[in-house]
């Protein structure tokens, strides 16, 4: 019999990709929640329709790159305490979050999200195309994600009510 070898260095190196997003995209989840559960202000009813939609499809975008790291033979690491180690400097606060700030922390952290998903589409490049199409997907979505909440950001600054137009 022979010796039994790790895996392949692109597989190590597409699972590493991976586990790069797992975090930024966790904290998203939860900032979106927060966003959704305390935001006050005459746009928070469009703040929470946005913040739903975004939490719903990032726990898809989740979902699909920790399902990629097992299929590859790996396991995210989506522990608290490596959440927590995420980075974001756009963490809300306990308590209400009024407009414009929710949509300001939350916008800072969908493109915290985004550069990460952006390097990991890079590093992926020459590893594991399956799992680069993942990470495609992720960032053309928190993309999308992202000018909806840049729109919703500028009429809070501005004092308007998204709602009404």
């Amino acid at each position: 019999m022979g010796r039994e070898t790790g895996p392949p260095m692109a597989q190590l190196r597409a699972a590493s990709a991976l586990q790069r997003l797992v975090p930024p995209l966790v904290v998203l989840a939860m900032q979106a929640e927060q966003a959704r559960w305390n935001g006050r202000g005459p746009s928070a009813i469009v703040l929470r329709d946005l913040a739903d939609a975004l939490a719903a499809d990032v726990a898809a975008w989740t979902g699909r790159v920790a399902e990629r790291a097992a299929a590859l033979g790996f396991a995210v690491d989506a522990r608290p305490t490596t959440v927590a180690g995420a980075g974001d400097p756009f963490l809300a606060g306990a308590g209400a979050l009024h407009d414009p700030e929710a949509a300001h922390r939350l916008l800072g952290s969908l493109e915290h999200a985004a550069d990460v998903s952006r390097h990991s589409v890079e590093d992926l490049r020459d590893t594991d195309q399956v799992a680069r199409r993942i990470a495609v997907d992720t960032l053309e979505g928190l993309d999308r994600h992202r000018w909806m909440l840049r729109a919703h950001d500028a009429l809070a600054r501005c004092g308007l009510d998204s709602s009404a137009s």
